[in-house]
């Protein structure tokens, strides 16, 4: 019998192993970018840049932090492929099919952690430190903000802090960003770097998104974990949701 955990994993399609950064696109200026232009320029920066991340307030307007505390993060949502997949067509104007799918392990080894949804009492008593990690909960609908509750955990989010992480011979992660290619992990007495996951709407945006891999110019930096990433990104799967979700209809849960 395999250990409870690995039991739990086998027989539940809704764990993963994987937390994924998720893209709508967004302005720059005057100048619009559409999701799979942003997943461009995520992979040619080699890392994933934190923000506060703020929203419209539909209720009273304005737009607020969702991030709060001094430290800006990345966010990112436990959601098996399947289950992203559903969440984009529910709601296609919060969630589009395209981003960067990361080890759920690598990422808590560099620093990444689940949110802490709670309400006003909670984050009160966190340490400073910890504020970057609370997300509102309040599942009992007031009137105050249109009846309805205010429940993100649906979304099983992670965050993570850009943080110096030391790579052993390729010298410290990049001070500008979360890298794609995240600290590594042993395999027997070898120590194995991991590429993410890029994911796309379509096979015909995952074609041409490998042949503009295959195009880019050679790092011309001297960090040495992006100089591992770009060396290795020749290699990295690119995952069409569209041939996904092909393959859960023809009942493949494995995808």
């Amino acid at each position: 019998m395999p250990p409870s955990w690995l039991a739990i994993k086998q027989a539940r399609p809704d764990v993963t192993d994987y937390v994924i950064h998720w893209t709508r696109g967004q302005n720059a200026g005057k100048e619009r970018f559409e999701p799979l232009q942003v997943v461009k320029l995520i992979i040619k920066d080699g890392f994933l840049k934190p923000t506060f991340a703020p929203r419209s307030r539909f209720t009273v307007g304005g737009v607020a932090n969702t991030i709060k505390g001094k430290h800006p993060a990345v966010c990112f949502t436990e959601q098996p492929l399947a289950a992203f997949i559903r969440s984009c067509r529910a709601q296609p104007g919060h969630y589009r099919p395209y981003g960067v799918a990361v080890r759920k392990d690598r990422l808590f080894v560099y620093g990444g952690r689940p949110v802490l949804y709670g309400d006003d009492q909670l984050f009160s008593a966190l340490p400073e430190e910890l504020d970057y990690l609370w997300a509102r909960f309040q599942p009992i609908p007031e009137s105050g903000v249109g009846g309805y509750p205010l429940d993100f955990t649906h979304e099983r989010e992670w965050r993570a802090r850009v943080k110096g992480y030391h790579y052993l011979s390729l010298g410290t992660s990049p001070g500008e960003g979360v890298p794609l290619l995240l600290p590594p992990n042993l395999e027997g007495s070898e120590w194995v770097l991991s590429l993410p996951w890029i994911l796309v709407k379509e096979k015909a945006e995952a074609d041409e998104l490998s042949q503009w891999i295959a195009g880019l110019p050679p790092y011309s930096g001297s960090n040495g974990v992006l100089q591992r990433y770009f060396k290795d990104l020749p290699n990295v799967l690119i995952v069409p949701l569209d041939e996904v979700e092909n393959h859960l209809k023809q009942g493949d849960n494995r995808w």
